[in-house]
């Protein structure tokens, strides 16, 4: 997979097998539906995903790829505007947050590991936080352009102070 990202070196990986950093990236998708799940339920609003089983295969390959926007394209979030901001706004703070406390918790007691993840996670967290329909950041620009551009602002501050330069490539 790594070859069909032109200028991406290995160091991408962690150290970690191409397997272990497929899982990590799925495990960004699994735990950004649970959030949703969590919040809508939480905000009164609908959670829906539609994913056909071949969808399931291709969203691996992609997955595999550190491509996130036909994964998070399948989740979407169904109600009044208010609702929609809520589930989709604390859904986005709370992957940012976690992304942050991975990333400093890796690095305080050096571990390989959270330092894998919380850059997969910061990276998800950028590409849901644009405001394209189905993704969380239209959800808030639906309802506030001001409050999205606050929080397109933090994951962007986060975003350019705790991304690795390695994972440049993948953009």
């Amino acid at each position: 997979v790594i070859t069909l990202h032109a200028g991406v070196g290995t160091e991408v990986l962690f150290g970690f097998s191409l397997g272990v950093c497929a899982t990590i990236a799925a495990s960004t998708y699994l735990l950004h539906a649970l959030l949703l799940w969590v919040f809508s339920h939480k905000y009164e609003s609908n959670f829906r995903v539609a994913t056909s089983i071949e969808g399931i295969l291709l969203q691996g390959y992609f997955t595999g790829a550190l491509s996130y926007l036909p994964l998070a394209s399948d989740l979407s979030i169904e109600g009044a505007p208010k609702q929609r901001f809520d589930t989709h706004f604390w859904t986005i703070l709370t992957m940012l947050v976690g992304s942050v406390v991975l990333h400093t918790a890796g690095s305080f007691f050096s571990i390989p590991l959270l330092l894998a993840f919380a850059p997969h996670m910061l990276l998800y967290v950028f590409v849901i936080s644009f405001p394209l329909k189905p993704l969380d950041g239209s959800g808030i620009f639906a309802y506030s352009k001001r409050l999205w551009f606050f929080v397109f602002l933090l994951v962007m501050l986060c975003f350019l102070i705790n991304m690795p330069e390695h994972f440049y490539g993948i953009l």
